[in-house]
């Protein structure tokens, strides 16, 4: 295995599991008495409520375990053993819904209650979670599937984001000419309210999660009552937009059965992350919503453009390049060193350049964007030929596209770059393709670049935005900081890596002004009667 590949277990932790404590592996039959054994919605719930703790809360929950299992020895390296994480958490939701019953068939025993009786299943259920790993191959694909499947939780980044692409930037047609396609009438005639309420809607719903606190064991619903929006003058809009965005767990048990073989298969609760509980809407996981306010908005939006015979994709690539342009812009605007920032321009007839450039004495960082997605089959299964067909759309295509551009612009406007020396390329998509030595390191053959370009890398969106914060907080040139990486950390994730050489990874500026902008603009659409 590769050394540096060796590193990310460095970032990565181990779920704490039934048999690790009890020293034997639970039956599926055994599993599916337990999830009857409580209320399907109040098991929900408690997973929910779960999904909200933090790496602090999670540590002292493992303590907190001791007096149920009388033995603190099997909780050795506690630093990095956790019961629960997206993964599992959202397998356990998978289990419960398949399995689980309105009316549990037998009681929970006096000794615990729900709280613990589902924590319990929970690392049960962890133990049926097994991974193919014979080779290295297979380990590989196992570390794919993980990255692709996990989510952040945390809402203002994705809310910011959403805002800028569907709010800010898809509204003027003079960036898009022939591509333009408009959105907002199409989605208003579609479900009779404006993209703009749907944004403001569900930035209350997740501002009000995310101020959520939980102790242990607590019992409150992760979520919002029914009423929540009754004293706003969009309420009936309101009700609409949450009641769309809830599922029907009738529905949900036929889909969750049907990709129970599946770990990694989340995708079924995308379109619908809420249930109804005792007058609440609750909320399945945080990250699901998370995955729901983007990927959802456009899953609607892609629906609708069709039924209108237009290219939803292609409009969305111009957002995604526009967007990508409008953070470079802003970072390097706020920096205390001075980078030039240069956009997408013709440098010839009919020849665009790449995204974006960024310059910094004789070094040039080069930006090309790819906003598709990765495709299901790689992410849940990592099949090797999607995965293959992946890495040729999102690596090596756009870096060779970059380079061939680049080279291009030295013969038809050699002025433009003539003190450049050294040249970075950044292909970024959406989501991060997984670093993994065999895909990565087939880069040093199936490259044709130019011979200034010495460093190329591939991230996701996120990943950006991170190195848009680097730019705007940190006084050190952005090219140390990409060199380093990549000559000691090259298969970190980029914000693992920032945080490891300054700390927490502060929020995006920009994100945090167009949240505050956001909350007003929410202040005002649904004001009070």
């Amino acid at each position: 295995m590769n050394v540096d590949f060796r590193r990310i277990s460095e970032v990565m932790g181990t779920f704490l599991t039934y048999s690790d404590i009890f020293n034997r592996k639970p039956t599926l039959n055994e599993v599916i008495e337990d999830i009857r054994k409580i209320e399907l919605k109040k098991a929900l719930t408690i997973i929910s409520n779960y999904s909200l703790y933090g790496d602090e809360q999670k540590k002292e929950l493992v303590k907190r375990l001791i007096p149920y299992i009388g033995n603190s020895e099997v909780l050795g390296g506690i630093e990095r053993t956790y019961l629960f994480g997206f993964l599992n958490l959202n397998y356990s939701l998978k289990m419960f819904i398949a399995y689980g019953l309105e009316n549990p068939v037998n009681k929970i025993s006096s000794e615990y209650g729900d709280f613990w009786h589902v924590l319990i299943t929970i690392m049960k259920i962890s133990d049926l979670i097994e991974d193919d790993l014979a080779d290295n191959v297979q380990l590989q694909q196992t570390i794919q599937k993980m990255w692709l499947v996990n989510r952040e939780r945390t809402f203002m980044p994705t809310l910011a984001r959403q805002q800028i692409f569907f709010g800010d930037i898809s509204t003027n047609p003079s960036i898009f000419g022939n591509e333009f396609i408009n959105i907002h009438q199409y989605f208003e005639d579609e479900y009779g309210y404006t993209i703009q309420e749907y944004i403001s809607v569900l930035t209350t719903v997740c501002a009000k999660i995310e101020t959520t606190e939980l102790n242990f064991e607590d019992q409150k619903l992760t979520g919002i009552p029914r009423d929540y929006f009754n004293t706003t003058n969009k309420r009936e809009v309101a009700d609409k937009i949450i009641y769309s965005l809830t599922s029907d767990l009738t529905e949900l048990k036929v889909q969750a059965k049907k990709s129970l073989n599946n770990f990694y298969d989340n995708e079924y609760l995308i379109n619908s992350p809420f249930f109804e509980y005792d007058g609440h809407y609750v909320l399945f996981s945080p990250p699901l919503l998370n995955l729901g306010l983007f990927d959802g908005l456009c899953f609607k939006l892609q629906k609708i453009c069709s039924k209108y015979k237009k290219d939803f994709f292609t409009f969305f690539g111009r957002l995604f390049e526009k967007y990508v342009e409008f953070i470079l812009s802003d970072a390097t605007q706020k920096a205390s060193i001075p980078y030039q920032f240069l956009p997408e321009y013709q440098y010839a007839t009919g020849k665009n350049s790449s995204d974006s450039y960024i310059k910094l004495g004789k070094n040039l960082l080069i930006i090309e964007c790819k906003g598709g997605r990765i495709t299901k089959n790689a992410k849940i299964n990592a099949d090797l030929l999607e995965t293959e067909e992946n890495f040729l759309k999102y690596v090596i295509n756009p870096i060779n596209q970059a380079s061939a551009a680049y080279t291009d612009i030295l013969k038809l406007d050699p002025d433009r770059f003539s003190d450049v020396k050294k040249v970075y390329i950044l292909s970024v998509g959406l989501q991060r393709f997984p670093k993994l030595p065999m895909y990565h390191e087939r880069l040093k053959n199936e490259l044709v670049l130019h011979q200034q370009i010495k460093h190329c890398d591939y991230l996701s969106l996120s990943d950006l935005e991170v190195i848009a914060t680097y730019i705007e907080r940190q006084k050190k040139s952005l090219f140390k900081f990409i060199d380093s990486k990549m000559n000691y950390f090259d298969y970190y994730p980029y914000d693992q890596y920032y945080a490891k050489k300054y700390g927490e990874v502060h929020y995006f500026s920009l994100h945090k002004q167009i949240f505050s902008s956001l909350i007003k603009g929410v202040e005002e659409t649904l004001r009070e009667n």
